[in-house]
């Protein structure tokens, strides 16, 4: 049985930090109001151009500096959270009947976690992996999907998950996204959770449909653009400051590649066990040169 709607709009905020997406987050916002129609929402938009839409009672539309970044927006968007849980939101996602807000909160509600994170399915179908350990190895960080931590409270432990999830209102402001990074914040964000012990968990019993843009550049399309143009230069201050010279993520992008999972699995044994063992030196060996070949295919160059 459902929490009432009365008492969730006591409880969670959802925040949207948006940036030259106007068409997105009307659609995000029109697709959480069909299910939940007074539920707190905060959004921070630091697009050239404010939007001019006139927005209900219940939501908070902030026009903050031009691109002050993903991060430091975030951080903006939970000062203005009172309740005590703040649902984290891309602009780029859509609400579903599997959206169930109430069992986020209920799980949080009666156990130890602090982060309680759902499925993403990409174009409403395709369900994305993202969950698992950070990993240490040889100055890279893994973000390893095939790894879990213990279970706690009836619940698995992870050190990361999706950027949709539920938190404890006092974590994020206890751990505020580093606002020097505009993006490539999410690896560091949790890298820091996990110092701090802080637990986090994900339910595949909630989940929310993601529309992403294309990977193809367009003139008109500045966030893609932007987001290009700062990837390598923000990639490498994340790095700087977890700490390692890399970081990657380790798994395939959705459930169903079951190929490509066995492969990445294998390279990552070869990582775990090459210093000891002829047999894994030379699967470690293979994909080294696997991965020399793929680059040089994917540039061009061979």
């Amino acid at each position: 049985m459902g929490i009432p709607d009365d008492n969730l709009d006591h409880k969670v905020t959802a925040i949207i930090k948006t940036f030259e997406r106007a068409e997105k987050v009307r659609n995000l916002h029109a697709s959480l109001r069909q299910y939940y129609p007074t539920l707190p929402v905060v959004i921070v938009d630091d697009s050239q151009t404010p939007m001019t839409d006139v927005w209900d009672p219940h939501t908070r539309y902030i026009h903050a500096d031009y691109d002050i970044g993903l991060s430091q927006g975030r951080n903006l968007a939970v000062s203005y959270v009172d309740t005590p849980f703040t649902l984290l939101l891309d602009d780029d996602f859509l609400f579903t009947p599997e959206t169930k807000i109430e069992t986020f909160l209920q799980i949080l509600e009666t156990t130890d976690f602090q982060i309680v994170a759902g499925q993403v399915l990409d174009f409403g179908r395709k369900n994305r992996v993202f969950k698992g350990m950070l990993e240490v190895h040889d100055t890279v960080l893994y973000l390893n999907n095939y790894h879990k931590g213990p279970r706690h409270q009836g619940h698995v432990c992870y050190d990361f998950v999706l950027n949709f999830f539920l938190a404890r209102t006092q974590t994020l402001r206890d751990n505020p996204w580093d606002p020097e990074l505009k993006i490539r914040e999410h690896e560091d964000f949790f890298w820091r959770l996990k110092q701090k012990n802080i637990l986090v968990t994900s339910t595949q019993h909630v989940s929310i449909g993601h529309y992403p843009t294309s990977d193809t550049v367009q003139k008109d399309d500045l966030y893609f653009q932007k987001r290009v143009e700062r990837f390598h230069h923000y990639h490498h201050l994340a790095c700087q400051k977890i700490g390692v010279t890399d970081f990657v993520p380790l798994g395939a992008m959705y459930y169903h590649l079951w190929f490509r999972h066995m492969i990445i699995w294998l390279k990552f044994q070869g990582l775990q066990h090459h210093s000891g063992s002829l047999f894994w030196k030379m699967i470690h060996s293979a994909f080294c040169v696997w991965r020399w070949i793929m680059i040089r295919i994917k540039k061009g160059t061979l």
